[in-house]
Order: C-alpha cells, then sequence, then structure tokens
C-alpha cells in the first residue's frame, strides 16, 4: 500500500507549495526594487514607475523651465553688470556673476531634458549635468567672496539708487517664482540637476531680497552701515561654495542619483 505522503492530495499540496514559494520570491524582488526613480530607468519599460506618457510631459516642462531660466538669468545679468560699475556694490556684482553661472546652469539642465530618453542615458546626462552645476556653484561662490573682501578692505561705499531698486524688486519677483516651478518640476522628476538649478535661483532670489533689506537700512542710517551690502554678498558667496561642495560630494561618493544613499 502507498504511504500517505504519495497520495494525489499530497503531490497537490506540494504543488501549491511551490508555486507559493515562486510567488513569495517575485515578491520580495519587488519590495527590494520599489524605490526605482526617473533616474534608476533600465532598458526594460516594465521595470519603471514613471509612465512614458508622464516622463515626456515633465521633461518637456523642464525643458521649457531651463530655457525660461536662460532668458531670466541672461536679462539681469546684463543688468546687475552695468548697475554694479556705477554702485561699487558687491551684492550687485554677485548678482550679476550669478546670473552667468545661472545660464550655464539653465543650459546643463535644458541638455538633460532636451528629450524623454529612457535606459543608460538619462543617469550619464543627471550626473554630467549636476557636476557641471556643482562646478559654477564653487566659481562663483569663490568670485563673490574675493570681491566682497576686496571691497570690504578698501571700505568701498556702495551707491544706492532708485534704478536699483527697480532692478532688485524686479529680480525679486522673477527668481522667486521661477526657483518655484523649478523645485515642483524636480520634485516630480526626481533630478538632482534641477533642483541644483532651483536652489540657483532661490540663491539669486535672496540676493536680491538681502541687497533690497540692505538698501533701505542703507538709506535710513547712513555710510554707518556701509559693510551691510557687502557682508549680503559674502554670506551668500559662502553659501554657494557650500552647497557646490556637497553637490560634488553627492555625484563622487553615491553610486545612483538621485537616489544617493
Amino acid at each position: 500500500m502507498e504511504s500517505g505522503s504519495d497520495s494525489p492530495s499530497s503531490q497537490r499540496s506540494l504543488t501549491m507549495e511551490a508555486f507559493t514559494d515562486e510567488d513569495e520570491e517575485d515578491k520580495q524582488h519587488l519590495l527590494d526594487k520599489h524605490c526605482v526613480s526617473y533616474l534608476e530607468e533600465t532598458k526594460a519599460p516594465i521595470r519603471t514607475f514613471l509612465p512614458q506618457n508622464f516622463r515626456e510631459k515633465w521633461s518637456r516642462a523642464a525643458f521649457m523651465a531651463s530655457i525660461a531660466s536662460l532668458l531670466v538669468t541672461v536679462a539681469f545679468s546684463l543688468l546687475s553688470f552695468v548697475a554694479s560699475k556705477s554702485t561699487e556694490s558687491s551684492s550687485i556684482f554677485a548678482s550679476a556673476l550669478d546670473g552667468i553661472m545661472g545660464a550655464f546652469n539653465s543650459l546643463a539642465v535644458a541638455w538633460r531634458f532636451r528629450d524623454a530618453s529612457n535606459g543608460e542615458l538619462a543617469p550619464k546626462r543627471e550626473k554630467i549635468s549636476a557636476f557641471g552645476i556643482a562646478v559654477t556653484f564653487m566659481l562663483s561662490g569663490s568670485a563673490t567672496i574675493a570681491i566682497a573682501i576686496l571691497h570690504l578692505m578698501a571700505k568701498d561705499y556702495p551707491e544706492k539708487p532708485d534704478e536699483l531698486i527697480i532692478i532688485l524688486a524686479s529680480s525679486f519677483s522673477c527668481y522667486f517664482f521661477l526657483a518655484l516651478i523649478q523645485d515642483c518640476i524636480a520634485k516630480k522628476l526626481d533630478s538632482i540637476s534641477l533642483k541644483a538649478s532651483a536652489i540657483d535661483s532661490w540663491l539669486a532670489a535672496g540676493m536680491s531680497l538681502g541687497v533690497l533689506v540692505s538698501t533701505f537700512i542703507y538709506r535710513q542710517l547712513g555710510k554707518s552701515v556701509w559693510m551691510l551690502d557687502h557682508s549680503v554678498a559674502l554670506f551668500i558667496g559662502f553659501i554657494s561654495v557650500i552647497y557646490g561642495i556637497h553637490l560634488i560630494f553627492q555625484i563622487v561618493f553615491c553610486a545612483k542619483l538621485p537616489k544617493l544613499c
């Protein structure tokens, strides 16, 4: 007589256990891959969590935001350079320099999102553009610090004409709303390069606001607070350098972008 373990019911039980084990392994595999991001896409479209239409839509939005940022930064950079020559303001010069670097950042992000390509190109583009933006942060920050220190040592008293206030108010408004848009799109696409470009816009808005505040204080208190303008530039310069170094560390020491750690 056959043993109970060889009965049809036992065989069905073993078969079901085998399928259950395979299902558990598949589930565990999916759990291990639950954090797949836009930058970790593979050539197999079923493995990405971002649908094709979603990716194309927000990639176009990122590209258009970068073009808008390019136009804004170039315009205010030219205006700031003209104003800095007549005002001896470190902050205005820093805004002009940041505008030039911001234009480069916008070009880098536009290149990054010029199409909605999938696979191996996306992480490579992300790293290249993020690295370029990190370098511009360090360069512009270092130049801003150097110019501010020179003005402080020379005890240059900045001039604050009415035209300067108009430029600063306009640039603050444009950079502020531009930063909001870039930040929103960066979160949708989980892009570190676009996030860095948004931070650059936030710093530009902060610079404009800081100079506006220092201008009103300067007009109320006079030349006794002449160093305030240069101090604002010095502070923004340090933030730029620190963030640039932070971005380099993210790119170099973390294997995946933007899922860095």
